[in-house]
């Protein structure tokens, strides 16, 4: 009796999460992979207009154009190849996108052809073993890579090896905390579920919401039950990471959203 009372609370909980979710979804953002399916090419024109805005967040000194000038430029974790082709266009003599999906560089080099970017090249790579010898670039960019990679802190000692003497790492990344910080936004829409259910059931519940592709992407198998797609960092993680590789830190700043989800992510913050 016992464990029947439990699956009938457990399925009691999960309608309500469901409705509620379904309701947040209403008028809601269409995610940019899902997209893709409808509309291929898309992606990466997404991840094009999306870096523009990223780097308006950073100091001009760092992103001016006039800084690129015959340098030689590593996107990490480069995904579908938008913010390669953007940073190639601002007069860099080479820009090496490494991602560690296939399918994203087959995108991305789809998209350089498509701008006609000559001076952009992308492989497959492994952000925490990368095949570059000891001060090959001048910069390294990773936008929205940190939280993906496990662990962490070998991609960052990575870049710093292929970085020259006095190159910079520039990057941006989200964290567990954000009220989206699952990255399962295709599907979930309710803000931070993930930290007020168990992982397990947000596995189930995302399963039940998307096709077996998507599914595959987020829990690196059909049979798991924890999300492999992100690496459950959090803003004092980062930080310590960042103190701890022995790289001079130019700028840092944690940008929240505004308005409530500012003041709620403040609170869910460690």
């Amino acid at each position: 009796m016992v464990y029947s009372y439990h699956v009938s609370v457990a399925s009691t909980l999960d309608k309500l999460i469901l409705a509620t979710n379904e309701e947040l979804a209403k008028g809601s953002f269409v995610h940019p992979l899902t997209a893709e399916k409808e509309n291929p090419g898309s992606y990466p024109l997404w991840e094009y207009e999306l870096a523009k805005k990223t780097l308006e967040y950073f100091l001009e000194e760092f992103v001016n154009p006039e800084n690129f000038k015959d340098k030689k430029i590593l996107d990490l974790c480069c995904g579908a190849g938008g913010k390669s082709v953007l940073i190639s266009e601002m007069g860099a003599r080479e820009v090496v996108g490494i991602d560690i999906d296939d399918q994203f560089i087959k995108m991305a080099n789809k998209f350089a052809q498509i701008k006609n970017i000559s001076n952009c090249r992308f492989e497959t790579g492994d952000a925490r073993n990368l095949k570059f010898e000891d001060d090959s670039f001048d910069y390294v960019f990773s936008f929205d890579a940190l939280e993906h990679v496990d662990p962490p802190e070998e991609m960052i000692a990575e870049a710093r090896r292929v970085l020259k003497p006095g190159g910079k790492l520039i990057m941006s990344f989200t964290n567990w905390e954000r009220h989206d910080g699952h990255h399962m936004t295709d599907a979930i829409k309710f803000p931070w579920l993930h930290l007020l259910i168990s992982e397990k059931r947000l596995v189930r519940l995302y399963r039940g919401l998307v096709d077996d592709d998507m599914f595959v992407l987020r829990a690196g198998s059909l049979s798991s039950k924890k999300i492999a797609y992100v690496n459950k960092l959090k803003l004092r993680k980062a930080r310590k990471i960042i103190k701890k590789s022995n790289m001079k830190t130019l700028l840092y700043e944690e940008i929240l959203y505004p308005g409530i989800i500012s003041f709620l992510a403040r609170m869910t913050a460690s």
